[in-house]
């Protein structure tokens, strides 16, 4: 076997070298043609081959470029600690860079998960919805929304370690319609030790020439509500203009609802079901100085949402804009990036630059951003019940109906369908566990059966328990159901098995009272003989002690007439 690996070793590397021979015979019969196709043709061809040879050798270091920066990102050993968990790689780095390390390319593509059809009608994408159904453990939602063309999509690329994934504009044109989910989502694991999938989200831009009011209070709504992590993405500072254009926190307290009872809900109620809030701020030039004192983003942005003094309505206007947004984002936060480039030709092709050509200060703004989603994100809770993906896909759908039937989506009413739905599917699973784990080659006796079955119980209440979401009426319901459909089930069963049991014990005693009978009038037949027989032939009889028969002598039927 050595020697036969050894050959195939060889013979490997000869084919190697017989390859580069011939690349390379190739090469110089290419070069003489060229040099022949120059003196025959003249000056013109010999421009027209060292202008294709610098376009080739242009393609070849844009090539050998992007290669060399996967090779670098797949090559890090520095551990770059992000929420408890360590990255390792052979070559040590002078800096780690929490977003450098995810510039390995990573599977998966965007997937449209909502979207407005030609009727005006939302919908969800089937291929989205089933990727969701995968996802059956915890699953955290980081969605980027802002004004349109002015890089959410890159700042998600960013998040996934990608140059390229959600598309990227580079015109006025808007790229991104409705809602948008990257098909593999991350593996995390929570600061409290809960492993989750991540899941990036990338909405359509709140301003769009060709949108409606509405449409962009109920984009902006969905992307809130299914979101741990809400980041806003903005040019410039916060002025008023920036908080006007948040008003549409305000509108969404009159488009969502978190009862169905009751009159209009509060930003404070809404609130207990929003994400953390995050204020990008893009392309910032401002020192933050407060007092003659430097002070943080986070300080910033609490300065910035601070009631104004003064009287009147376009006063109480704004003051209303920033009262919802503290009470709807309780938990914020800020962030500021500086410009990427100085450059302004090179921002439209911000996709296609490595991110060591960057400017020093987003590159750290960047890390600061990637640790602290990493870091603070956790699973999507509805209330004690955290969020899987098919509890996503149903809770995003029921949304979606509420709107196209043009009433107001109500989050508790939301949740109880989608709680309903689960549950009468762990019902559905768990009955049919039951009935493929109950062992129907047990014998017909109490014991045995009783065994039998509480295996199988314990197995569908696991299956139940496991699918079943919430704590509520819903739960409770389908719980008392399958532990009926159980109980109705076995006795069921018991009372086939038994009535079974009986009728082939019947039908054994007559099979074997014809035979014993038709045995018993062979001429000389005698009973012990006959019974003899019987034993040594058939039945659990055969091995019952034999006694003589009183009446040996006599006929055998004597005592077998009808």
């Amino acid at each position: 076997m050595v020697c036969l690996w050894k050959a195939d070793r060889e013979l490997t590397a000869v084919s190697r070298l017989a390859e580069i021979e011939i690349s390379a015979s190739r090469q110089v019969i290419w070069n003489c043609m060229h040099r022949d196709a120059a003196s025959t043709f003249g000056l013109i061809g010999v421009r027209r081959t060292r202008t294709r040879r610098r376009r080739r050798r242009k393609i070849i270091r844009v090539r050998k470029r992007k290669i060399e920066e996967e090779d670098a990102a797949d090559a890090r050993v520095t551990r770059v600690a992000l929420d408890g968990q360590l990255i390792f790689s052979p070559v040590p780095l002078s800096k780690p860079s929490p977003s450098a390390f995810l510039r390995r390319r990573r599977p998966g593509k965007p997937l449209r998960l909502v979207y407005c059809d030609e009727k005006g009608k939302f919908r969800m994408d089937p291929e989205a919805v089933s990727t969701l159904q995968l996802f059956k453990g915890p699953i955290g939602v980081v969605s980027v929304c802002g004004r349109a063309r002015q890089g959410k999509s890159f700042i998600l690329n960013q998040l996934l370690g990608r140059s390229s994934g959600f598309q990227v504009a580079s015109t006025h044109r808007p790229c991104t319609k409705g809602l948008w989910m990257w098909s593999a989502p991350l593996k995390r694991t929570a600061l409290d030790g809960t492993e989750y999938y991540l899941l990036l989200l990338d909405s359509e831009g709140i301003d769009a020439y060709d949108q409606t009011g509405t449409y962009s209070t109920q984009i902006f709504s969905l992307a809130v509500l299914l979101s741990s992590m809400f980041i806003y993405n903005q040019m410039g500072g916060i002025d008023e203009a920036a908080l006007d254009r948040l008003s549409l926190v305000t509108e969404m307290t009159r488009h969502i609802r978190v009862r169905a009872s009751g009159g209009k809900t509060s930003a404070s109620e809404l609130g207990q079901f929003s994400p953390v809030f995050v204020w990008l701020l893009r392309d910032f030039y401002l020192d933050l100085t407060e007092d003659n004192r430097k002070i943080t983003p986070r300080d910033y942005l609490e300065l910035a949402l601070r009631p104004m003094d003064g009287g009147g309505k376009s006063m109480a206007s704004k003051n209303e804009i920033r009262e919802s947004i503290r009470a709807l984002f309780p938990d914020r936060e800020c962030f500021t990036l500086v410009r990427p480039l100085n450059d302004e030709k090179e921002l439209q092709r911000l996709d296609q630059i490595s991110l060591d050509e960057l400017r020093p200060e987003f590159r750290s703004g960047l890390d600061a951003l990637t640790k602290y989603v990493f870091e603070r994100t956790k699973p999507k809770q509805v209330g004690a019940t955290i969020m899987t993906g098919p509890i996503l896909a149903g809770i995003t759908q029921s949304f979606l109906d509420a709107i196209n039937k043009g009433a107001v989506p109500t989050i508790s009413s939301s949740w109880q369908s989608v709680e309903e739905a689960e549950c009468r599917s762990a019902y559905e699973s768990a009955t049919e566990v039951y009935m493929s784990s109950f062992d129907s080659t047990k014998p017909p006796e109490e014991v045995l059966l009783r065994e039998a079955h509480e295996i199988a119980v314990q197995k569908s209440l696991a299956v139940f328990n496991s699918n079943a979401v919430g704590a509520g009426s819903a739960r409770q319901k389908y719980e008392k159901i399958l532990q009926k459909f159980l109980r109705k089930t076995f006795e069921d069963y018991k009372r086939t098995a038994y009535m079974e049991a009986d009728l082939r014990c019947a039908n054994g005693v007559q099979s074997m009272e014809k035979k014993l009978r038709a045995a018993c009038h062979v001429p000389d037949a005698k009973l012990d003989n006959v019974v003899k027989n019987w034993r040594a032939r058939s039945g659990p009889a055969r091995a019952a002690p034999t006694r003589p028969c009183p009446r040996q002598h006599e006929d055998c039927d004597w005592n077998l007439k009808p």
